[in-house]
């Protein structure tokens, strides 16, 4: 398996002829592509109508090329649903969570379980997010910025590895 960080909170797996883009920003690397996870709805990109391409924004259960998917609400942002899953390629569980800034329903986090590799949009508060953009507003100079519910997933879940995409500064 190959994780491959694309930019903002785009990430795209990689398992032999099976390819997984997990919030993708644009659609040129849709070509070959099995599925597509969104875990934030409207994504930022619409579905294509490339065969083949399974394109999901939802919770649910999904089984697809050997793949299994397990998907939950994690809650809003604005006008935004954000989605949670649990994808398991090659007996390696991977847990991916949307931009998360309130608690999320228990069973989302429950249903996550514990994961050998954790995906999410924001880094943990205190791990790399200290807001340092000097066009950033005044009263979020020099604070923390990542999430506390990731933070507190991690410290209890403890996966081998954890992948961030970024914060908005």
């Amino acid at each position: 398996m190959v994780i491959t960080y694309q930019g903002d909170s785009y990430f795209r797996i990689q398992s032999g002829n099976f390819t997984l883009l997990v919030d993708p920003t644009n659609a040129r690397s849709f070509k070959g592509t099995n599925i597509v996870l969104n875990t934030k709805t409207p994504s930022a990109v619409e579905a294509p109508e490339e065969e083949g391409l399974r394109w999901i924004e939802n919770a649910g259960e999904y089984e697809i090329g050997g793949v299994r998917i397990l998907g939950w609400n994690a809650g809003h942002e604005k006008e935004s649903v954000i989605s949670a899953y649990r994808v398991v390629i090659e007996e390696i569980e991977v847990g991916i969570i949307g931009p998360i800034f309130e608690n999320p329903p228990s069973e989302t986090i429950e249903g996550l379980g514990k994961v050998d590799i954790l995906i999410c949009h924001q880094p943990p508060y205190g791990i790399l997010d200290k807001v340092g953009f000097k066009e950033a507003p005044g009263h979020w100079k020099g604070k923390h910025a990542g999430s506390k519910v990731i933070l507190d997933y991690i410290k209890r879940k403890q996966p081998k590895y954890v992948l961030c995409g970024h914060i908005h500064e």
